[in-house]
């Protein structure tokens, strides 16, 4: 894929050696994509919780996994919530 992200303390994230960042712009909640790596692992106590974000966006995309991580810390995806963090 030729993307490599490198993140440590104390110094600015990079993608190829070009710092990035999270998206500071504000957006509408309806207007923004969730990117969640696994769906189940949403259920017992994170389930009402996640339905009502999952409601309040105007959708949901699932997988990515460590992925939607890297996509979130160079702005190109504003929320990757994961009950297991």
């Amino acid at each position: 894929m030729g993307e490599r992200w490198v993140g440590t303390r104390g110094h600015p994230t990079t993608l190829n050696g070009a710092p990035v960042r999270v998206g500071t712009e504000d957006i509408e909640l309806s207007h923004t994509i969730v990117h969640a790596g696994d769906p189940t692992m949403f259920r017992h106590g994170h389930a009402a919780g996640f339905t009502r974000l999952a409601e309040a966006v105007s959708a949901v995309v699932y997988g990515g996994d460590f992925y939607n991580y890297a996509l979130l810390s160079s702005g190109h995806v504003r929320i990757c919530p994961d009950a297991r963090l």
